[in-house]
């Protein structure tokens, strides 16, 4: 699962899996050199700038005749408008819409099952599954080391977030998608704050836990595994791309990819196939209430369900989404694993989120 701190993120999903990154979303980033932009900001300016800005300051204030301030028209921006945001730079309002987004869901914990809830309406459950699961699906991860050499580039350029992938499916640029990738940055760590929360709770341990011969590819990371983080940031970005711009070749294609990068974790060895399925399912409710709070749907969230205790124990069943997000069947023989639920939350609109939502929607005009 990645690191989606707001400094390794918005400045800018940098290094060699990102869009290189997102440059520029944070400033005039260019202009370099004493004169820059670059060079005016920050918390220790240009020394020699600031000294000629004071000088050039001084000298041509001396030479104008005084100015009388009450011809100039003074700023005064209306209180609690979402357009304010605009005025914002992004990573101040990926901190203002990160806190938006978290304090609308309460969290519950309970022997084994954790649950996420809207205005005391529950819309997300998970219940650990037994470690019979795990057990039956440890030959399944040592059968896929023998795949880790043909995948290795995909396994160690998908650590962290996967934009050159998606972008090369959704054709996503930093200059014509600032607006796109801010919304998809926000989603991404947010649902990683519900996704560590949830793993948390339930305590699930790694493949290399319960067998040597794992020897993982690259290193196991310092927290519990079921849902897969990487399933989830990966449906995540698909379901949000369904909703911002629906194009089925493309969405076939993203929930290809989709699955890809989740089974690439577990040839890696570190994570079983069914911390993916846990992980599909926590995307969908996901972003089910992050678009109901942004304001693109009014549908409200259906309580989805992942119950690990029923999930199957043998090692050659796979389990995968498909465009139907609403179901999660065994591939060979189809039984149901996750489906809705009746009981429907209902997130009040974020009128600063739907500000961004707007602003992203226009980019695929």
């Amino acid at each position: 699962m990645p690191n989606l701190s707001p400094m390794n993120s918005l400045n800018g999903i940098n290094g060699i899996n990102g869009i290189n990154g997102i440059n520029g979303i944070n400033g005039i980033n260019g202009i370099n050199g004493i004169n820059g932009i670059n060079g005016y900001q920050g918390s220790i300016s240009n020394p020699l700038l600031a000294q000629a800005l004071n000088v050039t300051c001084q000298k041509i204030s001396a030479e104008l005749t005084a100015l009388d301030n009450t011809q100039w028209s003074k700023p005064n921006p209306a209180p609690h408008t979402s357009s304010n945001l605009k005025h914002n730079d992004a990573l101040t309002r990926f901190h203002i819409l990160t806190g938006e987004i978290i304090s609308n869901i309460q969290f519950a914990g309970d022997r084994g099952t954790a649950t996420l809830s809207t205005n005391g309406v529950k819309w997300a459950s998970f219940t650990r599954p037994d470690a019979s699961v795990f057990e039956a699906q440890l030959s399944l991860v040592l059968a896929q080391r023998s795949d880790r050499e043909a995948r290795m580039p995909e396994i160690l350029t998908q650590v962290t977030p996967q934009f050159a992938f998606w972008s090369a499916v959704c054709g996503l640029n930093p200059h014509r998608h600032a607006h796109t990738l801010e919304l998809v940055t926000l989603a991404l760590h947010t649902s990683m704050l519900v996704t560590q929360r949830i793993k948390h709770e339930l305590a699930t341990p790694r493949p290399v836990e319960y067998s040597p011969h794992v020897q993982p590819l690259i290193q196991t990371p310092a927290y519990y595994a079921w849902p897969s983080g990487h399933a989830t940031e990966a449906f995540v970005f698909t379901k949000l791309m369904l909703a911002l711009r629906p194009i089925p070749q493309q969405d076939e294609q993203l929930i290809a990819l989709s699955n890809r990068i989740a089974d690439n974790r577990v040839v890696a060895g570190l994570h079983f196939p069914i911390d993916g399925v846990a992980g599909y399912v926590l995307a969908d409710a996901y972003v089910d209430y992050f678009l109901n709070l942004a304001g693109a749907s009014t549908t409200g969230v259906k309580l989805k369900t992942c119950d690990g205790t029923k999930m199957i124990t043998d090692a050659q069943k796979r389990m995968k989404p498909t465009l139907d997000t609403s179901l999660y069947t065994d591939e060979l023989t189809k039984k149901i694993v996750s489906i809705n639920g009746e009981t429907q939350a209902k997130p009040v609109k974020s009128d600063l989120l739907n500000w961004l939502w707007i602003q992203a929607s226009k980019e695929f005009e």
